[in-house]
């Protein structure tokens, strides 16, 4: 699936392209097919001329009536309607390439935009340049009407359209934002975290860690002298006691962005999906003696 991240616009041919992949592979319910083609459709009717119609062929000439055929064939599939780049509607035939950009005047404009997030499901960096360029463009740098609307329809289209993983990228944007910062904000005491990860850290990193623990930025990687498991499965412990603000995904960034481990001696880079795995799968654990933990927390191994 080749996708153009960097497109920010909200383009009928651009979704349109983007849902016919989804259905081809599967992704996407014959159902849900259907009522996003059919919305399409009613778009391009409304905002755009016919390629031609019977205004142009009487319906028995042989040009009009082989398009007409070939829609006809596929009209109960939702593939094959995909597949055809035009279909019919009150006589006349439309291209679906056609080039509409949809704004916020447009009649739901909300699920068109939603349809447009979910491409950035395997592009999450990308998420923020989109979100910007939508502020910009649609909601005239109206930040506080574009968090209400973002708030409201992540709720609203959660289950149906957009992945877990989306919905956390914006929700941590919206928490930090917009800004480019990544931090970690938590309501355990930073103090005694310090205390009990301090020893892991060479003494010249420690002023670092204070500021990674205190929400500041630092230039550089630092290194924590053990298994990644280990460091991981902190945050793990303070996300399920509800000590840390803000989303796992936030957490995983974070952790890989500003740590490194120690795997057989060598200084290694945390890997993001084993960290994802560690942080979000329903059962897991280490042992008991590899264990690190946080004073106050009782350790539990299963996400409730």
């Amino acid at each position: 699936m080749k996708i153009n991240y960097t497109y920010y616009k909200i383009d009928i041919a651009n979704i349109r392209e983007y849902e016919r992949t989804c259905n081809l592979l599967g992704k996407t319910s014959e159902v849900l097919g259907l009522m996003i083609l059919e919305k399409i459709e009613a778009v391009i009717f409304n905002q755009s001329e016919p390629v031609f119609g019977l205004n142009d062929y009487d319906s028995k000439d042989k040009y009009y009536s082989d398009y007409k055929k070939r829609h006809e064939a596929v009209s109960n599939n939702v593939v094959g309607r995909f597949n055809l780049n035009f279909f019919f509607k009150e006589g006349d035939c439309f291209d679906y390439d056609e080039p509409i950009i949809m704004d916020k005047s447009f009649p739901d404009f909300d699920f068109w935009f939603v349809l447009k997030l979910r491409q950035y499901e395997f592009r999450l960096s990308e998420i923020r340049n989109f979100l910007n360029f939508q502020l910009e463009t649609s909601f005239n740098n109206d930040k506080n009407q574009f968090i209400d609307f973002l708030e409201v329809n992540m709720d609203k289209y959660q289950t149906q359209l957009i992945e877990n993983e989306v919905i956390d990228t914006v929700k941590d944007l919206i928490e930090n934002n917009f800004d480019d910062k990544l931090i970690l904000k938590m309501k355990y005491d930073k103090s005694i975290l310090f205390k009990v990860l301090e020893a892991y850290f060479d003494s010249k990193n420690h002023s670092e860690l204070n500021q990674l623990l205190t929400e500041h930025e630092i230039q550089n990687k630092i290194c924590f002298k053990s298994n990644a498991n280990q460091f991981v499965m902190i945050f793990r412990q303070l996300h399920m006691h509800q000590k840390i603000i803000g989303t796992l995904k936030n957490t995983e960034d974070w952790i890989c962005k500003y740590f490194t481990y120690l795997k057989q001696k060598r200084v290694t880079d945390f890997n993001a999906e084993n960290v994802h795995k560690i942080l979000t799968k329903q059962s897991y654990d280490i042992p008991k003696s590899k264990r690190i933990n946080l004073p106050s927390l009782v350790y539990t191994k299963d996400k409730s």
